[in-house]
């Protein structure tokens, strides 16, 4: 990854937060991050509840670019880094334990 990159990640979520913060003072607003259809609700409303992003495919020529899209894209490239082989031999490199399995998500919490 390029510094770049992570400048660009962190950008879209600062920008993502920033827009769909509520107003100081203000009721929680519970469809907080929901904004775009590729990030889902998990969890039960009575405990921290978090959303998953599931890009279900291309978003449509007309729907205007969101920063939670953008964030979330760059974070699928970073999930996609953990889960690889390359990323398996360099922890089994440093550490001596060889992953027998993988489980990773893209995951966003709300305030």
């Amino acid at each position: 990854f390029t510094s770049s990159f992570i400048k660009d990640l962190l950008a879209a979520a600062a920008e993502t937060d920033r827009s769909e913060l509520p107003a100081k003072g203000s009721p929680p607003d519970y469809t907080i991050g929901l904004a775009s259809p590729e990030w889902d609700a998990i969890g039960p409303p009575q405990v921290q509840r978090y959303l998953r992003y599931t890009k279900r495919s291309a978003p449509a020529t007309d729907q205007p670019e969101v920063a939670s899209r953008r964030a979330g894209m760059h974070l699928c490239r970073v999930r996609a880094l953990l889960r690889s082989a390359a990323f398996a031999r360099l922890l089994a490199a440093f550490t001596g334990y060889v992953p027998r399995a993988v489980r990773a998500e893209v995951r966003r919490f709300r305030p």
